[in-house]
């Protein structure tokens, strides 16, 4: 579905909604629909990312093993060394210094296979750092970068959400719920509160279904770096 359709489904569920101060304009459902793109997204995982690091030895910043992501970037599933297919591991800067020491930074920790990175997330940037820092010989070496990326803004009525198209309409759920959620502020509690049971129970189920669909749930895993405090 498109952001035109999606936009149709909603007014046509609100139609008996009559007072004026309760309809939604065009442009506070396109906000919300984007909102809950948003939230679909940090449940599910929903929108699938690759991208390529190239290993450096002392020139990728100041000297350390720091590598910058896509700005689209959500979070990482997991890390693969291209060579081998070797997995490159999470871990935190208190892991590391338990176990290589207050140095581990330090250009000396050198080799020739990734074995970790590390969240160095920036003020502007997304960052990992890797461990150890790559040798001569590893310069050139490739990692690739499974992860989830932000979903772009629906703005025209032929836009579409960037996930599986069978999962679409789990937006107007979304909002419907919400709308009716908030309608129930005012003197229609019960009626408002029904129908905002139904939407959330649609939602959810989709949610339910998606989360399987994806293999994963809400919850990361080690292999996941989510940076939610980032905002978009």
């Amino acid at each position: 579905m498109n952001l035109g359709q999606l936009l149709q489904y909603i007014d046509v569920e609100r139609q008996d909604v009559d007072e004026d101060d309760r309809r939604y304009t065009r442009e506070e459902n396109i906000l919300k629909l984007n909102r809950a793109q948003e939230e679909v997204l940090w449940k599910t995982g929903c929108i699938k990312k690759t991208e390529t690091i190239v290993l450096v030895t002392g020139a990728a910043a100041s000297g350390t093993a720091l590598y910058n992501l896509e700005s689209d970037t959500a979070w990482i599933e997991w890390i693969e060394r291209d060579d081998d297919g070797g997995e490159v591991k999470q871990r935190d800067e208190e892991w590391m210094r338990s176990q290589y020491g207050d140095d581990w930074k330090s250009s000396d920790n050198t080799g020739d296979t990734p074995l970790y990175y590390v969240d160095a997330r920036g003020n502007t940037t997304k960052q990992i750092r890797i461990f150890p820092f790559p040798s001569d010989d590893a310069t050139g070496d490739t990692l690739t970068v499974y992860g989830v990326k932000y979903p772009e803004d629906l703005a025209d009525s032929d836009d579409e959400p960037e996930f599986e198209r069978r999962w679409h309409i789990i937006l107007a759920y979304w909002v419907l719920w919400k709308g009716f959620l908030k309608d129930a502020e005012g003197d229609m509690v019960r009626a408002a509160l029904a129908k905002a049971g139904v939407w959330e129970r649609e939602y959810r189920e989709m949610l339910s279904d998606m989360r399987i669909d994806n293999r994963m749930g809400i919850a990361e895993s080690e292999n996941q770096l989510p940076w939610r405090s980032w905002g978009k």
